[in-house]
């Protein structure tokens, strides 16, 4: 995945779109599920007829941050089930991906850890080592990450700031992570707030 830098998103035509994707909670907490939106009248005349694209970069964030990304060869797998996951799509290199590029993050390993100060620092390093690849892209000059436990709720909110090489905020987003462990049987989760 390649991805142009553009002051404003969706503010010029482009041949290549990363469809927007919106995440929908279902409402008994079991998780959710993301989808593409259409393009509607409002949207440019490129996209009608097919998939919005107004928001590529946090579009981007949302694939990078909740893909799993493949367990490197030796760690444990957190759970003990031998399944290292990954994105099937890495193994089809493009012709112009960077050497040694995999998409997603290792946030996924983090399911059945207990949520304290430990686990919000593995996530706050997990999500900046995923969302590396869009800076060393030019996406944006920088992301700030930030973690927040609330430890009664037992949610772990990640916040995350990207900004232009300008210093111009591009990306102010949170994502609510549910943390399951042995209350219930529900996956971890996540609600962007963009």
């Amino acid at each position: 995945m390649r991805v142009r830098i553009r002051d404003t998103e969706a503010c010029e035509p482009a041949s290549t779109f990363i469809w927007d994707s919106a995440f929908f909670n279902r409402p008994d907490a079991s998780g959710g599920y993301a989808d593409w939106i259409m393009a509607g009248p409002e949207d440019p005349a490129e996209q009608r007829g097919g998939f919005r694209a107004r928001m590529m970069l946090a579009t981007s964030v949302l694939i990078q941050l909740f893909t799993d990304k493949r367990l490197p060869e030796g760690d444990e797998n957190p759970g003990d089930t031998g399944d290292p996951r990954g994105w099937w799509g890495d193994s089809i290199k493009l012709p112009d991906e960077p050497e040694g590029f995999v998409t997603g993050s290792l946030l996924w390993t983090l399911e059945r850890s207990i949520l304290n100060a430990e686990t919000a620092q593995r996530a706050k390093d997990y999500a900046l080592d995923a969302l590396d690849w869009l800076v060393s892209q030019g996406a944006a000059s920088r992301f700030d990450v930030e973690v927040e436990t609330r430890i009664p709720e037992g949610i772990l909110v990640i916040h995350v700031d990207g900004f232009d090489h300008a210093g111009k905020p591009l990306l102010n987003a949170a994502y609510d992570v549910l943390w399951a462990q042995e209350r219930t049987p529900a996956p971890m989760t996540y609600r962007s707030r963009i």
